[in-house]
């Protein structure tokens, strides 16, 4: 039986090339028995977790580094005792998935709340900014906001059709299928916005239920993408790649 997800939110700042990102889920258990409630997450390649945090009835739990195997000891006890507790674990060293889970009691909600950071690289002229969208389910409240910030300007902005990384059976390899329910190739995802000034921009992606059904049953299960590149003077004193 699945846990209802009433809210799912990516914030992601960037100033100078360097990437503050926090993912923020909220699932709340109507049923008459405690389930496992489950977030799983698809962290950039160079991202590393700087902070994570899980409130349970207006308590917050925040996450110790444990040993793997003595980290998932200690949960399966705690879940089997009843107690609140989450196990955070890599299930896909290639492609830096991760999978937080607790025991949640009947009519409670949990609201987890993942933070990392990224420097972003520089690669065939433009940076890249790829945040992970896969909430497992359709969401009312869905949201991702992006900020960047740089201090000489910035030249461009591109945003893709929404993307879903796929590794083909024959060789391996991984490909790119475009989600495109809405609009023309290149055109921007359903429901996006940008405000741009000449050395910040800010964009939203807000799918109502509506866009989020138009992708899958299950809801939007993609990568959202941006590219930018920045005016290239006076770097002196900025985050280099």
């Amino acid at each position: 039986m699945e846990l209802l997800m009433t809210s799912y939110s990516i914030r992601s700042t960037v100033v100078s090339r360097y990437a503050h990102t926090l993912v923020t889920s909220v699932l709340f258990n109507p049923h008459n028995e405690a389930h496992e409630a489950i977030f799983d997450l698809n962290l950039p390649r160079t991202a590393f977790i700087s902070n994570f945090t899980m409130t349970i009835d207006d308590k917050i739990y925040v996450a110790e580094i444990k040993e793997k195997h003595e980290a998932k000891k200690m949960y399966e006890k705690a879940y089997q005792q009843g107690k609140t507790a989450a196990h955070v674990g890599i299930r896909d060293r290639e492609s830096e998935k991760f999978r937080i889970s607790t025991r949640l009691a009947a009519g409670t909600k949990a609201t987890f709340a993942l933070a990392y950071e990224e420097l972003l690289q520089r690669h065939q002229g433009r940076y890249q900014l790829v945040v992970s969208l896969r909430p497992g389910q359709l969401v009312r409240k869905l949201n991702v906001e992006i900020t960047v910030s740089e201090r000489t300007g910035i030249a461009y902005v591109h945003i893709p059709p929404l993307r879903s990384s796929r590794v083909c059976a024959n060789n391996q390899t991984k490909s790119l299928c475009y989600l495109d329910a809405h609009t023309g190739e290149g055109d921007l995802p359903p429901s996006t916005r940008i405000q741009r000034g000449e050395t910040c921009v800010r964009i939203t992606f807000s799918p109502t239920l509506r866009d989020q059904s138009a992708f899958s049953s299950s809801g939007i299960m993609a990568d959202f993408t941006i590219y930018y590149d920045v005016v290239m003077e006076d770097l002196i004193g900025d985050v280099q790649p």
